[in-house]
């Protein structure tokens, strides 16, 4: 797949997590029942193959597209005499 495509694909992909996050806050909220239950397993399945089957193959072919691995490099050139944590 071609960068630019991974890079969008990506990123719509991580857009769609606090639409997640609301969804299961919702289904977290439904009193227990077997229906909650199912909600529930179909979210997770949701996030499972969006981060299987989506996300970490983009991230194993184009690495530097990570956030929290941008977000790491920027913290480092932030802070370049940073000691780490042992």
């Amino acid at each position: 797949m071609d960068k630019k495509y991974a890079s969008s694909i990506l990123e719509a992909a991580l857009a769609l997590d606090p639409h997640i996050g609301a969804l299961m806050a919702q289904i977290d909220a439904l009193p227990d029942s077997e229906e909650k239950t199912e909600m529930s397993k179909a979210t997770g399945d949701i996030l499972k193959s969006m981060t299987l089957d989506i996300i970490f193959p983009i991230l194993k072919q184009y690495p530097e597209l990570d956030p929290d691995r941008r977000h790491s490099e920027e913290l480092k050139r932030q802070y370049p005499n940073a000691k780490k944590r042992e």
